[in-house]
């Protein structure tokens, strides 16, 4: 990496994809080292949870890291791009996609003010929104619950359906689930296209890519 930085213009360099996850893993790696040298073996200890968890995650960038590798190979080099490209294309969309699931969110927070378990809370609400809108998931809860104001939550006799939040949460799901990530398909087989086409200059690409960073 060191070399590599030496060669290559900083600011391409520092651009990269691949070496922004070679950076982060090396960074993980020296804080995990750190973090155990004060020798953190009980679990409940602080330092341990924290070298626990970026362990896990520089593991898991280990391995989307092998990926790079392929871009050597005429099969690999335009997967692996198409992959890049697929990422690249779908950041403007999901910056966009994220401003509209937090107006969703704030929205039926406040709408649902009373129902603490789904959106009582901004920080629920956003959980539930995510949750709802985007994955569909719901865990459990009917519909009637999770759109529901109950003022006294030991009664059941004291909730009562919002239709405001009904309308709300009908509109977020018809406008993500339905029109966004169609949007979203359609962005990612554009990108697949446009790759797929010039599925050899890519591979070259990636090819002298790699051995520019080796």
């Amino acid at each position: 990496e060191i070399m590599q930085a030496r060669v290559v213009p900083l600011r391409i360099y520092a651009l990269g994809a691949w070496n922004v996850l070679d950076q982060l893993s090396i960074l993980m790696q020296l804080a995990i080292n750190v973090l155990f040298w004060f020798r953190p073996f009980n679990v409940h200890d602080t330092c341990y949870q924290i070298a626990h968890n970026l362990l896990g995650v520089q593991l898991t960038m280990c391995y989307v890291q092998l990926m790079s590798f392929f871009r050597g190979f005429e099969v690999g080099g335009p997967l692996v791009r198409m992959i890049a490209k697929i990422f690249a294309d779908i950041m403007p969309f999901l910056a966009v996609l994220l401003i509209i699931l937090v107006g969703f969110a704030m929205g039926l927070s406040i709408l649902l003010f009373k129902n603490g378990e789904d959106f009582g809370s901004l920080h629920t609400a956003l959980i539930s929104t995510l949750n709802y809108g985007l994955y569909g998931e719901f865990t459990g809860n009917n519909f009637f619950d999770v759109l529901s104001n109950c003022y006294d939550e030991g009664d059941p006799t004291t909730c009562s359906l919002n239709y405001s939040a009904l309308l709300l949460f009908t509109m977020m799901m018809v406008f993500v689930q339905i029109v966004m990530l169609n949007l979203l398909i359609a962005i990612m087989t554009d990108s697949y296209d446009n790759v797929r086409e010039n599925s050899m200059r890519e591979s070259a690409y990636e090819k002298a890519k790699l051995i520019l960073e080796l």
